[in-house]
């Protein structure tokens, strides 16, 4: 009676696991990237257990990257850690003091846990597989060692164990007892890439009636100056009668207001009244708002820090526009009314590291790692490896 309440308990431990793996795994693979269709991605079984077909590996690559992809297709099965090395020289992987590869050195790693499918982006430049002009070397052969800790029931008991797992389809060791794994080799692809995404981010200012700088360098113009600062650029609107949709283009990286140096990407439409203003950005085809500063005061500005303007939002996505209404907006001093407009506007598809704004995408998906210096003449690898390089004694 005693080992029979002891297996109940084990049983239903083992069944609360399981539904909570399967769980984490509905909710957590939802964000796992698309990868660019750009080479046919080279598929190896991912074997779990030795004998256990648990899932598959995929991998190809595009101008810049290899895309290394697990997948689980072992019913109820999840990720642990998930470790990577590629390269052309098998030399230097980690291996142990018989030779066998040590995953826990492995340079690329990321714990999956609870996940059926994650990819690794590798830059092709810390593979030593991009020429001196940082092209990929077609055709060149990498050696890839995937291994993955699995969460499965691999005998059917109902109960999950972990199991070490392998990607590959060169098996070492495996019908033997011991230390066993798979890897595989992978050409580098060289087909029509697409070109590089777009990215270009830059502070903007609505070109005003007057400048924040006292030099004349900052002052190409001669408009006048509220003396805030020697140099730095951008303009504030001073208005001293009511106007209805009053233009003003705006300009991003308009150094020393010089508009010859920078873009005109829009423009800020004004409207007062006497006592409420309307301040819309419009800008133009491709250009995308990230952030909007605006100051709409009748006391001229004292401050040239956008933060600090009272008005402040951020677009997520980017916008192509944007409208602030009922300001309240009275010139009590006689002096008119003062408006600064100003934006961080961006171009193209710019990674998160590139924009300004700090809530775009915070999800990270990918890893990614730096990559070293590039060889003057990239390495070779022979077309078939010769197993024992692999390890410096004989396996037992």
């Amino acid at each position: 009676m005693k080992k029979q309440i002891t297996w109940v308990a084990l049983f239903a431990a083992c069944a609360f696991i399981i539904g909570a793996g399967t769980a984490n795994a509905q909710l957590l693979e939802l964000f796992i990237p698309d990868i660019p269709a750009v080479c046919e991605p080279v598929v190896w079984d991912l074997t779990a257990g030795q004998h256990n077909n648990a899932g598959t590996v995929e991998v190809t690559n595009d101008s810049t990257y290899l895309y290394v992809t697990y997948n689980l297709t072992w019913p109820d099965a999840t990720f642990g850690t998930l470790h990577v090395w590629a390269g052309n020289d098998l030399s230097s992987i980690p291996t142990n003091n018989q030779g066998i590869p040590v995953p826990g050195q492995f340079p690329y790693q990321h714990n999956a846990a609870g996940l059926t499918s994650y990819t690794f982006e590798i830059p092709l430049a810390s593979l030593n597989a991009v020429d001196v002009d940082g092209k990929p070397v077609c055709d060149l052969s990498l050696y890839v060692f995937t291994h993955a800790e699995v969460y499965m029931d691999s005998d059917g008991d109902g109960c999950k164990e972990w199991e070490t797992a392998w990607g590959g389809d060169q098996p070492v060791n495996v019908e033997e007892p011991g230390r066993w794994y798979f890897f595989g080799q992978y050409a580098i692809c060289c087909g029509d890439f697409p070109p590089p995404p777009v990215c270009w981010s830059e502070t903007a200012f609505a070109k005003g009636t007057h400048v924040f700088a006292s030099t004349a360098k900052a002052n190409p113009e001669g408009l006048p100056s509220l003396d805030l600062t020697r140099q730095r650029w951008g303009w504030a609107i001073n208005l001293t009668q009511q106007v209805t949709e009053e233009e003003y283009p705006i300009y991003a990286g308009a150094g020393l207001n010089d508009t010859t140096k920078g873009v005109e990407v829009g423009t800020l439409y004004v409207t007062w009244d006497g006592s409420s203003a309307t301040v819309r950005y419009a800008l133009l085809p491709d250009y995308k708002l990230q952030e909007v500063h605006l100051y709409a005061s009748d006391l001229k500005p004292t401050k040239i820090a956008p933060g600090r303007y009272g008005i402040t939002r951020y677009y997520d996505a980017g916008a192509s526009g944007d409208t602030f209404s009922g300001l309240t907006l009275t010139d009590t001093n006689g002096d008119g009314v003062w408006i600064i407009g100003h934006a961080v506007v961006s171009k193209g598809t710019c990674p998160e590291s590139a924009l300004n704004s700090s809530e775009i995408n915070m999800i990270p998906v990918r890893q990614t790692a730096p990559a070293p210096q590039l060889l003057q003449k990239p390495a070779t690898a022979p077309a078939t490896p010769v197993l024992n390089e692999l390890r410096a004694v004989p396996v037992r």
